[in-house]
């Protein structure tokens, strides 16, 4: 029997598109010579040798593996299908990859309704500044009149530590509402 492909001084293994399609069913990788042919279209940079008629007549077999392989569509396909064995992923840097799966992870964040737009952080930063500002007002007012009233230091930085105790505790309150009641598993157990 013939060997399915031709080895050329260039080191290509050529080989027809129907040859194609039944090495990469027999590696596991199941496809018929019609998406071979699609593929090659939608790949024009794949080294091919073409008849009189400008149709495909061979395809550089190593090359087609490698660009099936980082394919994201040919990946997508494969895992959407459970009867077909997994394929190699894509390259570790393909960025492109990666910024899909981000992309998805956002998509999927924003349905579950864990995204905030920068309108609501920023205005829910604004109203803490404005919380707290107000706060110290409130604070500096009730201090005023207090520390007038002592004579003894202790006493007045004793009041000062109860102040800041207290505009902490309000403060922290004040967040947690404007926050939505969202704590940190740490600081609930705090």
């Amino acid at each position: 029997m013939e060997q399915p492909f031709l080895l050329e001084q260039s080191g290509r293994r050529w080989v027809s598109v129907s040859e194609a399609a039944a090495l990469e069913t027999q590696a596991g990788r199941p496809i018929n010579k019609s998406s071979i042919s699609r593929f090659i279209a939608r790949n024009e940079d794949l080294p091919v040798k073409r008849d009189g008629q400008g149709r495909v007549k061979e395809v550089d077999y190593d090359a087609l593996i490698k660009a099936r392989g980082e394919s994201l569509s040919v990946l997508d396909s494969r895992e959407a299908a459970p009867a077909a064995p997994k394929a190699a992923a894509a390259p570790a840097g393909s960025r492109k990859r990666q910024l899909e799966e981000e992309k998805l992870e956002l998509d999927l964040a924003d349905r579950k309704r864990e995204l905030l737009s920068k309108a609501a952080v920023t205005m829910a930063v604004e109203a803490m500044g404005v919380a707290f500002t107000q706060a110290l007002e409130r604070r500096r007012r009730t201090l005023a009149t207090e520390i007038a009233g002592l004579g003894d230091v202790r006493q007045a930085e004793l009041a000062l530590k109860t102040a800041d105790r207290k505009l902490l505790n309000n403060l922290v309150a004040e967040l947690t509402k404007l926050a939505g009641g969202f704590e940190e598993p740490e600081q609930a157990a705090a």
